[in-house]
């Protein structure tokens, strides 16, 4: 798929993980109507593809999470589960969970996510976020 106006952040990170851009998912949403939806590796209902990187020093893995060298959390060589996404929606009344292979760290790379009021991001996995732009509805 083609990336439009993705971040050079966004774009800079992918390719640090071997994915290219054009790879990554223009626009991942639950479809209306629907509550709840799935990032998995190994369901083949997964609203996008996963993608496999290997980290095998501290310094990738703090240029893709910000975790400092001196404590990772994670053994070395490590490899992720990457979900690529240029835009991530979850709207209000929706859950989007993010699960993992066992014993397996997931990374969702996102250009811009939007989460709407009401909207949830379940973590069913060790997870690494790295967003350009959150966008989030708070109620008033």
């Amino acid at each position: 798929m083609t990336i439009h106006l993705s971040s050079s952040g966004f774009v800079q990170v992918l390719q640090s993980l071997g994915i290219a851009p054009e790879d990554a998912s223009a626009q991942v949403s639950l479809p209306a109507g629907q509550t709840e939806g799935l990032l998995s590796p190994a369901d083949a209902g997964s609203l996008a593809p996963a993608f496999s990187a290997t980290l095998t020093t501290t310094d990738e893995l703090q240029a893709l999470s910000g975790i400092p060298p001196s404590s990772p959390p994670v053994g070395f060589p490590v490899t992720l589960s990457v979900f690529a996404i240029d835009t991530l929606i979850i709207r209000a009344g929706q859950v989007l969970t993010i699960q993992g292979n066992p014993g397996q760290p997931v990374a969702l790379v996102v250009n811009t996510l939007v989460l709407e009021r009401s909207g949830l991001l379940r973590c069913a996995a060790s997870l690494i976020l790295n967003v350009q732009t959150f966008t989030q509805e708070i109620p008033q």
